[in-house]
């Protein structure tokens, strides 16, 4: 069931709207929309972040701070942006620690 994991946590609020929301998607989508919301739960109760987060923010583990910056100016972000990308992973790493 969606939202175990975060219950156990003690995440009462979390783990209910995903097991609410685990019920809905199986409803709408079936069993592939509660397989994605219960990997959803799994992925914040582990990692703090969901999976959609998980999926789209994370760099690789062996990149280089260099390596980082000059994929971001590559893609086309500002210095500032960078910056401020970089104090969100920063904070990230500090929240999770």
């Amino acid at each position: 069931m969606p939202g175990t994991s975060l219950l156990l946590d003690g995440k009462i609020k979390a783990g209910a709207l995903h097991a609410g929301g685990g019920i809905l998607a199986k409803l709408v989508l079936g069993v592939p929309g509660l397989v994605l919301v219960a990997a959803n739960s799994y992925s914040q109760s582990v990692t703090g972040q969901s999976l959609l987060q998980n999926v789209l923010h994370n760099k690789a583990p062996d990149s280089s701070l260099k390596e980082i910056v000059e994929q971001d100016l590559a893609s086309g972000k500002t210095p500032d942006e960078i910056k401020a990308g970089l104090a969100e992973d920063v904070d990230d790493i500090c929240a999770q620690a």
